[in-house]
């Protein structure tokens, strides 16, 4: 059986490493999007492929995120 895995990146430490780790991934053919949150997110975030603004708030976010599962 072969399954394939999808990998979402949602909040990481601040600076470099989720940029890193996104990349280190898409260059091994894995699916990775990453979720950005707000402006350092963005400011650390090289590959602008395979990546999702989230510009809602607190409140928003259950609902936000249950339509992206049903994409």
């Amino acid at each position: 059986m072969n399954l394939s895995k999808d990998i979402l990146l949602l909040q990481g430490p601040v600076g470099p490493f989720f940029d890193k780790l996104q990349v280190s991934l898409l260059e091994r053919r894995l699916n990775c999007t990453r979720v950005l949150f707000n402006s350092g997110d963005r400011l650390f975030c090289r590959k602008k492929k395979n990546v999702i603004n989230f510009e809602g708030n607190l409140e928003d976010w259950k609902e936000w995120f249950n339509n992206y599962l049903k994409l």
